[in-house]
């Protein structure tokens, strides 16, 4: 994929040429240096060091892959435009030090601040690198950050959110993502997916949706949360997406991919109500929710399998998802069925 050949020093020259435009410490910087950072295939991400005189600066700088066009969660314009704007707000964000939109076949890519600390996924890393009280701080702080996320003023952004994400676009989203599946990793996806498009829930007012909130999402030291990052598919959409998301992703009877329950983990309804009170609004049943995020992650795992058949040097780790896709499924009609 194109997202491999970035000409890493022409990306250095851009990145040291726009440091130099931008304001003081930067302005004075000499040189910079890349280290790529481990990430997806929405962007590619660096960490840099800036020589600057007298005071060497560590940066974060992420670039659109190259070869492909930079819309969607590949738009990182329009990524830093967010975190900019929540960079005003009580949302801890890291700080965005400069944008650049590219310039001749050198991809668009921004800046921000280095934010020192670790992202840990307590029921995916596994256990020892987190203590149960940190990983309890974390996530009731997690709880209270997304209240706070959901109640910034979608009319206060200095740019326009777009058109609202519903629950039904969601359901149809992964629908098709199941039908451009072969056969064997289909299963009953498209019979779960007509039992949600049936029973839409009541809509909530739209707000200000992260899309993939998760503690692996979020530098942290200690108890405390120090940023949260990955803002590729930010959108104005429903509440309950997010919170969902979140405590499914604390939860490892909901992922056949977990490999633990930490003790600390507080438990599902200790988030939400602790959710609920920052907000001052209460949110009602989320099994339609549970129901499409078991959905969306067995049409993504079956995605993964699907690639990784075709790649030139299939992945064997890359197998172990093909495992969990039917139980997925499976769960999310019993949870539709049952109501819960």
């Amino acid at each position: 994929m194109g997202i491999e050949v970035i000409d890493e020093d022409k990306l250095s020259e851009a990145v040291l040429d726009v440091a130099q435009s931008s304001a003081k410490p930067f302005s004075s910087a000499i040189a910079v240096s890349l280290r790529r950072l481990q990430g997806g295939y929405s962007g590619i991400t660096y960490a840099v060091e800036v020589e600057i005189p007298g005071q060497p600066e560590t940066i974060v700088v992420k670039v659109a892959p190259p070869g492909l066009e930079p819309v969607k969660n590949r738009d990182v314009i329009r990524q830093a435009a967010m975190i900019g704007a929540l960079g005003e707000t009580n949302i801890p964000v890291p700080k965005l030090l400069f944008i650049s939109r590219g310039c001749g076949d050198l991809p668009p890519f921004y800046a921000t601040e280095f934010v020192a600390g670790e992202a840990y996924e307590p029921i995916f890393d596994g256990p020892g690198q987190c203590s149960d009280d940190d990983i309890r701080s974390r996530s009731l702080e997690g709880a209270l950050l997304l209240a706070r996320l959901h109640q910034v003023d979608l009319g206060s952004l200095p740019f326009d959110p777009g058109p609202e994400v519903t629950p039904t676009d969601e359901v149809d989203r992964w629908a098709r993502a199941f039908s451009s599946l072969p056969d064997d990793l289909q299963g009953i996806g498209l019979e779960l997916g007509r039992a949600l498009a049936a029973h839409p829930p009541e809509p909530m007012e739209p707000v200000l949706v992260h899309g993939d909130y998760r503690l692996g999402n979020m530098i942290a030291a200690g108890g405390s949360i120090h940023a949260v990052l990955d803002w590729e598919i930010w959108s104005r959409s429903d509440p309950r997406m997010d919170v969902t998301w979140f405590i499914t992703q604390a939860d490892a009877r909901s992922h056949p991919l977990a490999c633990w329950q930490p003790p600390g983990m507080p438990s599902a309804e200790t988030l939400v109500s602790t959710y609920e009170r920052e907000r001052s609004e209460t949110i009602g049943p989320l099994g339609w929710f549970a129901a499409l995020v078991r959905f969306k992650v067995a049409a993504t795992s079956a995605l993964i399998v699907k690639h990784n058949r075709s790649a030139p040097t299939p992945d064997p780790g890359r197998s172990k998802w093909e495992s969990g896709i039917a139980p997925l499924l499976h769960d999310g009609l019993r949870i539709l069925e049952e109501g819960s």
